[in-house]
């Protein structure tokens, strides 16, 4: 087995906890989807192939803050 799945999930993981701390650390409005790459040590491209958009991935994380932690 290759292990892509879990890669995958870790990656997953890391793009949704930096969308967490960029939002609790400088507010939806200035958090950007740039600076939530960086922290995940990716790029803006694989941020939106796993959260879709910046406003899905802040209501997805008010509505379940321990998603994936």
């Amino acid at each position: 087995m290759n292990g892509w799945p879990n890669e995958q999930r870790d990656l997953s993981l890391c793009v949704r906890l930096a969308a967490f701390i960029m939002f609790t650390e400088r507010g939806y409005e200035k958090a950007s989807m740039d600076e939530v790459a960086l922290v995940a040590g990716t790029t803006k491209r694989t941020v939106y192939s796993h959260l879709e958009t910046k406003k899905r991935s802040f209501v997805m994380l008010l509505r379940r803050p321990s998603i994936g932690f």
